[in-house]
């Protein structure tokens, strides 16, 4: 049975702006129904306005206490959100996020995650042409998996958007088509990394939901679930979009996927009254087990018909 999950994200933020911590969060996310969460790092506190990304201990100790209450919750972690590298911001922003991916990865192996999502990163602007991407890229990630493997996770590379605007101008991303994403993933012979498929960025980029994870196959790892217009990057709950749900669980079961329904619908819970943050929640968790008794299903037809 697959079992259903979301991000932290989903709800971080009070009606008044105010910053929930991880703990309420947590509650939160277990009275809604889930029982296994994907831990958004750039939103942790330990990295809130600081340029160092503070000490082992620190962090061995945040990870303790948010473990130590999703266990009396009822929570697993299955996932983390990673930290995005951006050399456009110059190399000591570079690495600062070097230094703190890893007590990130300290903490989420505390926390018993395996798969970590995370995005291609972004090259200097006068790198980005598509060699140089990939050079930048594998260079990138080859070190990056062999950290992360010390702390015993996978890396799930995601496919991309570039951010559209009314004025017409684009925010350039790479990764932004299943051609640069394959290439680039092939390109790093690592059994610790593979994909991450955001079903919601792949509908804003016009990539298919069928087609695209049935390629990537055994080397899916993780996805993102929500819905968009295809114009924007909205997050919304599934069926409130364009994306068409059939061809997306009908591909997860075809591509032989074995992890969690995953939501990241990040724009409904957050900044509601609490009351109505909750019901939100549920009806997202609701959303989540539709979606995988969809893929359920699919894969018992495929079995009955020996395929």
């Amino acid at each position: 049975m697959m079992n259903v999950a979301t991000t932290t994200r989903a709800v971080v933020r009070g009606c008044g702006g105010e910053r929930y911590s991880i703990f309420k969060t947590l509650a939160m996310l277990r009275n809604a129904g889930f029982s296994i969460v994907d831990w958004y790092a750039p939103e942790c506190e330990l990295l809130d306005g600081r340029e160092e990304a503070g000490d082992c201990e620190r962090w061995k100790r945040w990870a303790c206490e948010v473990r130590d209450c999703a266990e009396k919750l009822g929570l697993r972690f299955c996932q983390m959100h990673a930290l995005d590298q951006n050399y456009a911001r110059g190399e000591a922003y570079a690495q600062y996020i070097s230094r703190a991916s890893e007590k990130t990865f300290l903490a989420a192996q505390i926390l018993g995650v395996r798969d970590a999502a995370i995005h291609p990163i972004l090259s200097a602007p006068e790198r980005r042409d598509f060699d140089h991407c990939i050079a930048d890229n594998v260079a990138y990630f080859s070190r990056l998996a062999d950290t992360a493997g010390k702390y015993g996770l996978r890396l799930a590379i995601e496919n991309m958007l570039s951010k559209r605007h009314f004025d017409g101008t684009e925010e350039w991303r790479f990764c932004t088509s299943w051609q640069a994403h394959r290439a680039l993933v092939s390109a790093l012979d690592f059994e610790n990394v593979g994909y991450c498929f955001d079903v919601g960025h792949a509908n804003y980029t016009g990539t298919d939901p069928y087609d695209v994870p049935v390629a990537m196959g055994k080397r899916l790892f993780a996805i993102h679930v929500h819905d968009n217009d295809t114009f924007s990057d909205q997050h919304l709950l599934p069926y409130q979009g364009t994306i068409d749900f059939n061809r997306f669980t009908q591909g997860l079961a075809d591509a032989g996927y074995a992890g969690n329904m995953t939501m990241e619908v990040i724009n409904a819970a957050n900044r509601m009254p609490e009351p109505m943050a909750m019901l939100t929640l549920k009806a997202i968790c609701e959303a989540a087990r539709h979606l995988a008794d969809k893929v359920e299903r699919a894969r018992a037809a495929r079995a009955a018909l020996g395929s």
